[in-house]
């Protein structure tokens, strides 16, 4: 347990020194070492480790074998990346993390630039738009700020298409926003 700890602490280190006085323990562990910790975590464990697990239950004159002790181990680490990968998942998609990733300071620039132009070249379709403050317009949910970027930006894109700005040229922030895919983007 102290490689792996050892492991998620320094990932780019060198695999720390194993202190064991079992000879066939240390030889099981030093081959896991030679195929590495992280392959560990992803199912590839040393025979030697299991071999040694079966001569312990063999020992204890036990009818488990290794190789189901192994199997289940996987099962294991299998189930420790998941829940690794969806808590990172969690952190990321399910607090504003992503929204602050993806371009949430631009959003806000851009919602203020696109309400201090107001109508101007807008239809007056688009009017009811300009009615909320500015500033209650960035103390809104995030989502709700890209969907009226997207309206507006997109009434603006249609009433003069070669408007050029991070949102027209970015992909991946049109992609983000809510835009469509332009030739230009």
């Amino acid at each position: 347990m102290h490689t792996i700890t050892h492991w998620f602490h320094y990932p780019y280190d060198d695999n720390p020194i194993i202190y064991q006085t079992d000879e066939r323990l240390l030889q099981a562990l030093s081959h896991q070492d030679s195929i590495g910790w992280y392959a560990f975590l992803m199912g590839c464990i040393s025979k030697d480790i299991i071999k040694y697990q079966h001569r312990y239950y063999t020992a204890l004159l036990s009818r488990k074998k290794g190789t189901s002790w192994g199997k289940r181990l996987i099962l294991k680490c299998w189930n420790i990346i998941c829940q690794l990968w969806m808590h990172r998942n969690a952190a990321l998609h399910d607090t504003d993390t992503i929204n602050q990733i993806s371009g949430a300071e631009k959003l806000q620039v851009a919602i203020m630039v696109e309400h201090t132009i107001g109508l101007a070249s807008l239809l007056r379709v688009y009017a009811h738009y300009f009615t909320i403050s500015l500033q209650t317009l960035l103390l809104k949910p995030m989502l709700f700020q890209k969907q009226w970027f997207c309206v507006i930006h997109t009434g603006r894109e249609a009433v003069r298409p070669h408007t050029v700005d991070e949102f027209t040229t970015n992909t991946a922030l049109r992609r983000w926003i809510g835009l469509p895919l332009t030739s230009s983007a």
